[in-house]
């Protein structure tokens, strides 16, 4: 015994159905490289090379910047307590400048002194052996 499957449709409905309801087989891309796809491709790597070059050397900028602060924070602060130190020194000190220059000028004066005295001792000097070979 054969069943045999009643159908409301018709042979050339049946067909129509199916090729209406089948998937289409998709079309192969060719596989031929053409030059705008290249020029596409080659773009968009070169647009995500330049793009990843500048954010990876901003960061490394960044991190060598910070780097160098926190290599130079030390230097810095030895800096600045050197200059207040220099300043403090400076302020308590002058007083012994003012009394170096007063000593400095009353050197000078004096020295200018012993230069007359002396030459009024080798005056002096002469006039006596003139009195010792007189007499």
């Amino acid at each position: 015994m054969h069943f045999v499957a009643y159908s409301p449709l018709t042979k050339n409905e049946r067909v129509c159905y199916y090729a209406k309801h089948m998937k289409k087989p998709k079309k192969q891309k060719s596989s031929a490289i053409t030059k705008a796809y290249l020029d596409k491709r080659l773009g968009l790597s070169e647009q995500i090379l330049k793009d990843s070059f500048k954010n990876y050397t901003d960061q490394r900028f960044d991190r060598f910047e910070k780097y160098l602060d926190y290599r130079l924070k030390p230097l810095e602060q030895m800096a600045k307590d050197f200059y207040e130190f220099k300043d403090s020194v400076s302020r308590s000190l002058d007083w012994l400048v003012g009394k170096y220059k007063k000593f400095d000028d009353e050197h000078v004066v004096l020295s200018a002194g012993y230069s007359t005295i002396n030459d009024h001792l080798d005056n002096h000097e002469e006039r006596l052996k003139t009195l010792e070979k007189k007499h």
